[in-house]
């Protein structure tokens, strides 16, 4: 799976698939994840990242963080979260 958000042209729309980062965020912050469509004529490349603002802020002052050089999560938390996301991210 990929940690960040990707852009995937399908006929005359691009389709923006959430990544891992995306959908911790909103399953942390309890917002139901969707993939969003969008028409569009610009053809992007199913492999490249999307580009856009990678830090997601979560409730509470937590951030989670996709870093697309090493397809990584990162997330800044209390230290008794962090097993959460551990078995969120598992899954």
């Amino acid at each position: 799976a990929s940690a960040t958000d990707r852009e995937i042209a399908y006929r005359d729309q691009t389709i923006t698939v959430p990544g891992i980062a995306s959908v911790l965020k909103r399953v942390v912050s309890g917002v139901q994840t969707q993939v969003a469509s969008a028409s569009s004529k610009e053809v992007t490349s199913p492999d490249k990242p999307v580009k856009s603002n990678k830090t997601a802020s979560v409730h509470g002052g937590a951030t989670v963080e996709a870093e697309p050089g090493l397809n990584a999560i990162i997330v800044r938390d209390t230290q008794a979260r962090l097993p959460l996301y551990r078995k969120l991210v598992a899954q």
